[in-house]
């Protein structure tokens, strides 16, 4: 199974917290295309993609290029922030003020500082979809998704949901994901989930 984030958008080159409905940028569709000719030689048997258009944008690049279907799935998409940060810096003293909130009240499983979803609803989506990716009976499973959905649920793999989330959170944290990077997993015929490889982005050199 490959996790994969999806390319460049224009507010990622800008620094800028993403709306839903944010596009790649000119460089994240050559980042996708790059990815696309690279993984044209193994051809995964299926891409199972988040809806949100950025990752939509990169799973239809990769798929010209390696003839996968894509199957939409609801639960991929990106951890949601707080509509107020959206087209924000990310640095901005406003967005990080709202942003240590969220840190500082993360063992409340019901603290919300606004609309955002939490880290405790994050972390068992993560849990959830992985669940679901285990399950499919295709060989070679090619996941387009997003960087704090990707490093949750390698923090799920990891260190399992039986921990407190401030664990979860501060190893999920630690992941930087670069835009289509690829993380590799191996499902053993155990059931376990072992990592092959973590933000893999030679494609892009």
């Amino acid at each position: 199974m490959l996790l994969v984030r999806h390319g460049e958008t224009v507010l990622n080159a800008r620094g800028r917290h993403q709306y839903p409905d944010t596009k790649l940028s000119k460089l994240g569709i050559k980042q996708a295309e790059l990815l696309g000719l690279r993984l044209s030689s193994v051809r995964p048997d299926i891409i199972i993609c988040s809806r949100l258009p950025r990752a939509v944008q990169t799973a239809k690049i990769i798929s010209k290029a390696t003839k996968s279907r894509i199957v939409y799935s609801n639960i991929l998409y990106e951890f949601k922030r707080p509509s107020m940060l959206h087209g924000k810096p990310y640095n901005s003293p406003f967005s990080e003020r709202i942003k240590a909130s969220i840190i500082e009240s993360v063992s409340d499983p019901e603290y919300h500082y606004s609309d955002e979803e939490n880290y405790t609803e994050l972390r068992k989506r993560a849990a959830k979809a992985l669940s679901l990716l285990m399950r499919r009976k295709e060989k070679y499973v090619l996941v387009v998704t997003h960087g704090n959905m990707i490093g949750m649920m390698l923090s799920v793999m990891l260190i399992g949901m039986d921990v407190p989330i401030t664990l979860s959170v501060s190893l999920a944290r630690k992941f930087y994901i670069s835009n289509t990077g690829i993380t590799e997993c191996e499902v053993g015929n155990d059931g376990k989930i072992s990592l092959v490889t973590v933000n893999d982005f030679t494609h892009l050199k």
